[in-house]
């Protein structure tokens, strides 16, 4: 990615206590409700929080696209009363999930700072920290100036070329859906994974509390499912929303070319190209 400051990737709720006062801080609560499931997400918001609706913009995105409509990003941005110069901190109810998929967006509109709050609410909350009842509402409308894009997003003909080049394709699935052995959630969608990528379950870079691993934890997972950080890598998924939270980790690690598919099995699944099965 082509960082040009040193905002960091994540910032833990230590942090956004002591610099929730910042004016120039906009805090985004990026939980996504993924269709036809019920997760038991904490209740209440971070206090000032508002609510970026992850789930709008993905419908405004065109299967096969590889960024979302930059407009529409734009128009969403300047009714949060967001600027270019705020600094973003995003969020999500799950602790480490659609926040990721956020973060990735504002980068494709080259959004310089923008951070993901680690661990989500559930960790604001159990540090102890209060929560607000409702996100803000209304906040004054602002302008929006958009810039080149940060981060990679690639087509179907992309992923087609990497699949005959060899080039690193990692899949954020459950192993049951990657595998075949698993039907997946999507009606008509094939079951498999797409010839030569690999696995790597987001749930594997995260504790039984669903906390993310330590840097260096994640580091060996990476290396014993041999990973190469010095080789180009796309992540995939589901819909697109992990294999953002892949890339970030990736990018955060010091990965040199990470891109995200961001079609992924939506678009994969649904076509008459190759699988494998395991």
């Amino acid at each position: 990615m082509l960082e040009t400051d040193k905002t960091p990737y994540f910032v833990d709720v230590k942090w956004l206590s002591e610099n929730i006062s910042d004016p120039n801080l906009r805090v985004l609560d990026a939980t996504w409700n993924v269709p036809g499931s019920d997760p038991n997400y904490p209740a209440g918001a971070i206090p000032g929080a508002r609510f970026f609706d992850l789930g709008f913009l993905k419908s405004k995105t065109l299967l096969g696209a590889s960024y979302p409509p930059k407009e529409e990003l734009k128009s969403m941005a300047e009714e949060l009363g967001i600027s270019a110069e705020n600094h973003i901190i995003v969020y999500d109810k799950e602790g480490y999930f659609s926040a990721a998929r956020v973060w990735w967006s504002f980068k494709t509109i080259g959004h310089k700072k923008v951070s993901i709050l680690r661990d989500g609410l559930p960790a604001w909350i159990g540090a102890g920290y209060k929560t607000a009842e409702h996100h803000q509402k209304n906040p004054p409308k602002s302008d929006y100036e958009i810039s080149n894009s940060a981060v990679k997003g690639v087509s179907l003909e992309t992923i087609l070329k990497a699949v005959d080049s060899g080039v690193q394709i990692i899949d954020a699935r459950p192993a049951g859906r990657f595998s075949g052995e698993m039907p997946e959630p999507r009606e008509s969608l094939r079951s498999g994974h797409i010839p030569g990528s690999l696995n790597l379950p987001i749930s594997c870079l995260k504790t039984a509390q669903g906390e993310l691993l330590e840097d260096n934890e994640i580091r060996q997972i990476l290396k014993d499912k041999g990973i190469d950080a010095s080789a180009p890598v796309i992540t995939t998924c589901g819909s697109g929303v992990t294999a953002a939270a892949l890339a970030v980790i990736f990018e955060h690690l010091g990965f040199k070319d990470v891109s995200v598919y961001t079609g992924s099995w939506a678009e994969y699944g649904a076509s008459e190209h190759p699988i494998e099965t395991i």
